[in-house]
């Protein structure tokens, strides 16, 4: 198997009942960032869910690191190294920064550690600790939840839909974070509906379309060929997996 890979292998992933992710396959490796796009509706959180363990797949793998973790419970499958961001800057409200990052350790012994590298790569938390994540705006927000995967120390971090409802400018400054966070040695898969902001920091993409992934190359490949990302979004990419 595969080392320093996190290797998903036709998940079929469902909800409410049914499945809405439909054998899905992607590797997505060590120290490098991939960019899912696709079109609201297309199943790029169902996906997320069912990789992080919150929804049970119905059928297939997912390798974190050669090791199956699929239907593992989340708890296990962030110790196993595989940690995700989910969609809606989702932080504990009623503690402060402070705490949400303590929550996420799962190491105690190395809290102070990663508490001054997750504060060196995300200065503006050191500055407002003490504060009570429920009275951030949703740019501080996003920057805890995305401190808080970090502080458990992943091999590969997942990240959903990091844009959704911030401003440009806070677009602009967590971009280069995640570039980082690949540059420390951790596989990131980025989903976005806005393929500018994904492509700009990935080395590899995927488009999702209906729960399929439609296609897979190289971020500069899509760049180069936007009519292949524009298919997807009307409901027509070609295939070229």
């Amino acid at each position: 198997m595969t080392d320093s890979l996190l290797q998903v292998d036709g998940l079929v992933v469902p909800r409410g009942g049914r499945p809405v992710v439909h054998g899905v396959s992607l590797d997505i490796p060590a120290g490098e960032v991939t960019a899912l796009l696709g079109a609201n509706g297309a199943g790029k959180s169902s996906l997320v869910l069912g990789l992080a363990g919150r929804v049970k797949p119905m059928s297939g793998a997912i390798r974190v690191n050669g090791t199956d973790v699929a239907g593992w419970r989340p708890q296990k499958i962030r110790r196993a190294g595989l940690a995700a961001v989910p969609e809606g800057h989702q932080v504990l409200r009623s503690l402060s920064v402070r705490d949400n990052l303590r929550a996420a350790v799962l190491a105690p012994e190395r809290e102070d550690e990663l508490m001054a590298n997750t504060y060196e790569l995300l200065p503006e938390l050191a500055k407002i600790e003490d504060r009570l994540s429920g009275s951030l705006s949703g740019g501080q927000q996003q920057m805890v939840a995305i401190a808080q995967g970090l502080m458990s120390e992943p091999d590969y971090l997942l990240i959903d839909e990091l844009s959704l409802g911030l401003a440009p400018i806070i677009v602009d400054r967590l971009m280069p974070v995640v570039a980082a966070v690949a540059d420390q040695g951790i596989g990131v898969l980025l989903i976005e509906q806005y393929a500018s902001v994904a492509l700009a920091v990935a080395q590899h993409a995927a488009v999702l379309d209906r729960g399929q992934v439609e296609w897979v190359g190289s971020a500069d490949e899509l760049r180069e060929h936007p009519e292949i990302l524009h298919g997807a979004y009307l409901g027509a990419t070609p295939s070229h997996t």
